[in-house]
């Protein structure tokens, strides 16, 4: 019975039974050739494997044994003002001050009795390096990625037994071999007169593995000179017009600060709105560590230079200021940014070619006693710029100028019989520009300085400007010459800005598809106006950047017929604040290049033009220009930042010109006045003439509060408050700045002439001076 039910069962089940010794037959034989195949793949990787083994081991042989003789600081140099020291067993230096005695160290000496720091050996480093990883074709993983690692002196090079040295004249050069990722980097400490300079020698720098490594960027001498938990003092970074750090001010929650030097490079744009920040002007920064300080100057390599400070708690115990060079620069494709290679999807990246033949320098000069401040960093400075000729002295820098910016047409999107067109439309015109110069005399406003934008054909944002023509809209040949004429005689200097970088349109014998820089891949590198409200670029707005191998060409064209046409002053919109690259792959050029070739063209408009203005004002601008317009009074006002001081403002006072950013384009225009009477700039304001409802939803529509007939009175009225003090500081330059109370500032002046601001809501009395709130006074 049993046997019966079995069979009854088996018959009842026999197609389902079948149909799973069917699977279990497929699934086996399925697994056999798998096997077979992963026994073949695995043969494959094996044979690549070996093919490349050598590849695989690092070309710089570790030497963990390395006899470095006896540790400690040796006397490698030595002048009549300082003594350099190295320790040829870890790299680390230090300099001494005979005047003083004070030394300062390239690692903190107490740095064993660090108890934040998550990797102490790392305080040992006088470098940190950042590589790109290559992805390995032969590698097993079915994703492979660029990827950035770190590794740092003292444990990437020192303790594998990668440090070699040499005594040279005047210094010590030490040679960091980094086994791991294969990469050798001299570098150089010299003394000089009052100082040391510190070089990475970058066309000494080898990669020897660059199918798996390439180097990105060096940290510099992260830890020299930090102060310590117990320490007072500040780091000075020169975001904006000069930014301050305390030590130990318990802000280390928030982002380090790192910023590129003279800004960010344009040609990497993006569709997403950029943040509202200061940029640097200046390849400086500076430490004071209770009764001393330095100074740091990056002389060399300035351009791909990036400056970065922290405070104690944030990595360490210590205060950091310090700057990194960028030895090249990388992109991931946008988008789908993987490929196939051996049935492997691999990242995509282009980098660039080393960007800087020859050497990274920053130059340090120590300060004590009463220079031992942000005061006598920024005297220091403006020392050492009138000494390498790096400093002009221009006679307009002798008086207080009202300066003015007038809009003169501009391209608006129309309506002209019934098609919708862009039209040039005038704002203000050659006899407009002539009646505000007549109100402004009357009322007493003398020295005036008139910044004419887009007062040439096709207005502004028009065709790319090779010569000099006058714009129809505004009026006739005859209208400007006659507007020319009467400036002349009431001594007012006109500048005509011509902007040679912005490509909007083809024209004048250059094409924007041809013409216009590029990002990697040859991609566009489309710049933008962009959306308050959604953060976002508006794509009607974008345009192009020029190459910068032709800005020469372009400039040289229109110097030419500028002169032709009797101009003699030439304001240049954006070089002075612009400093950009191009990746195209065959002929790349750099932002270091760059900066070589805005000095050219700059050099060439100080020989030609009496007088040269430009906006924004880097320090490569400073030899050859006459007026800054736009100059910054702020800093970013990031979190790990504690206050904004006047540094810029104290280098260049007395020797160029200085417009304030345009009182009325800024929210609290009270505000911006008295910070112009703070730092010695002078008075700036943004006019047209016309009605400024034509501007509205336009992308003028930043414009709409530049009526002349609104702002005219405020003007005078400032300028009647102002101008004895303006006229006492003439061509003075600033001796010392400081605080003496939140929101109330004291600013010296050659003489001893003392001013006073104060941007409280309460008056604050010093000693006899009584300063009402919102106000300012002055004494000598």
């Amino acid at each position: 019975m049993k046997w019966k039910n079995l069979w009854y069962k088996f018959k009842k089940n026999q197609n389902k039974i079948g149909r799973c010794i069917s699977i279990f037959l497929t699934v086996l034989l399925v697994i056999a050739v798998g096997a077979a195949v992963i026994h073949i793949r695995k043969t494959d990787i094996a044979n690549a494997a070996n093919t490349t083994e050598v590849e695989k081991e690092s070309p710089i042989e570790e030497n963990k044994d390395r006899d470095y003789g006896e540790p400690g600081l040796k006397i490698v140099a030595q002048n009549d003002a300082m003594i350099l020291y190295a320790d040829t067993t870890n790299g680390e230096i230090a300099v001494e001050e005979k005047a003083n005695g004070k030394i300062w160290y390239s690692n903190p000496q107490d740095r064993d009795t660090d108890e934040i720091a998550p990797l102490k050996s790392r305080l040992n480093s006088q470098l940190n390096i950042t590589c790109l990883t290559i992805p390995d074709p032969t590698e097993t993983r079915s994703t492979l990625k660029y990827a950035e690692i770190t590794a740092d002196s003292a444990n990437g090079s020192v303790a594998l037994g990668g440090l070699d040295y040499e005594l040279i004249t005047d210094g010590i050069k030490f040679i960091y071999s980094f086994p791991n990722q294969g990469i050798r980097i001299p570098v150089r400490y010299l003394l000089t007169e009052d100082g040391f300079a510190a070089e990475i020698i970058m066309n000494e720098v080898e990669e020897l593995w660059m199918d798996r490594y390439v180097l990105l960027n060096i940290d510099f001498l992260p830890f020299f000179g930090a102060g310590g938990l117990e320490d007072e003092g500040y780091l000075f970074v020169p975001d904006g017009s000069g930014a301050l750090i305390h030590f130990n001010n318990g802000k280390q929650r928030f982002m380090q600060y790192s910023s590129p030097v003279y800004g960010t490079d344009y040609v990497t744009s993006s569709t997403s709105a950029p943040a509202n920040t200061e940029q640097i002007a200046l390849p400086v920064f500076g430490l004071k560590c209770n009764e001393n300080a330095f100074l740091a100057v990056i002389t060399s390599g300035d351009a791909l230079g990036q400056i970065t400070a922290l405070p104690s708690r944030k990595l360490s115990s210590y205060n950091q200021v310090y700057s990194r060079a960028i030895y090249r620069t990388y992109s991931k494709r946008a988008g789908d940014d993987k490929i196939a290679i051996q049935n492997k999807n691999i990242s995509v990246a282009q980098y660039t070619e080393p960007m800087l033949d020859g050497v990274y320098r920053v130059d340090f000069y120590m300060l004590d006693g009463e220079d031992a401040n942000y005061s006598g960093m920024a005297s220091r400075y403006r020392s050492l710029l009138l000494e390498d000729g790096m400093l002009g002295e221009s006679e307009l820098a002798e008086k207080p100028y009202f300066m003015v910016n007038l809009y003169g047409a501009v391209s608006i999107e129309k309506y002209v019989m019934g098609i919708k067109k862009q039209v040039v439309t005038a704002l203000t015109g050659y006899e407009d520009v002539t009646e505000i110069v007549r109100t402004l005399k009357e009322n007493g406003i003398e020295n005036i300085i008139i910044n004419y934008i887009g007062a040439m054909d096709g207005g502004l944002d028009a065709e790319p400007m090779n010569y000099f023509d006058v714009e129809s809209a505004l009026g006739s040949r005859q209208d400007f010459e006659k507007m020319k004429d009467y400036l002349e005689q009431e001594g007012v200097i006109l500048f005509i800005e011509s902007d040679p970088v912005n490509l909007h349109e083809d024209g004048n014998g250059y094409e924007v598809n041809r013409d216009a820089s590029v990002s990697f891949y040859d991609s566009y590198s489309f710049q933008y106006q962009y959306s308050l409200n959604l953060n976002r670029a508006l794509e009607q707005t974008r345009w192009s950047l020029l190459k910068p191998s032709l800005l020469p060409k372009i400039t040289g064209e229109f110097f030419e017929s500028a002169v032709r046409s009797g101009l003699t002053n030439y304001s240049v919109a954006s070089i002075g604040s612009t400093l950009y690259s191009d990746y195209n792959q065959d002929t790349p050029i750099y932002r270091q290049d760059s900066l070589s070739i805005w000095q050219e063209v700059l050099s060439e408009a100080a020989g030609i033009f009496d007088y040269v203005m430009v906006e924004g004002g880097n320090a490569y601008t400073f030899p050859y220009v006459d007026v800054i317009r736009n100059v910054s009074f702020e800093f970013s006002d990031y979190d790990i930042t504690d206050e904004s001081i006047p540094f810029y403002q104290m280098v260049l006072r007395g020797n160029i010109a200085m417009g304030a950013p345009s009182f009325n384009l800024e929210a609290d225009y009270h505000y911006y006045y008295l910070k112009a009477l703070e730092t010695g700039c002078n008075l700036s304001y943004t006019w047209i003439a016309g009605d400024v409802i034509s501007l509205v939803d336009t992308e003028y529509n930043d414009l709409v509060s530049t009526s002349f007939d609104y702002w005219i009175d405020t003007a005078i009225q400032e300028y009647q408050d102002s101008i004895d003090l303006m006229n006492l500081i003439a061509g003075k330059q600033i001796t010392e700045h400081r605080k003496l109370a939140e929101e109330v500032f004291e600013t010296t002046y050659e003489g001893n002439i003392r001013v006073y601001v104060n941007y409280s809501d309460d008056t604050y009395r010093y000693g006899e001076i009584s300063i009402e709130p919102r106000s300012f006074a002055y004494a000598q």
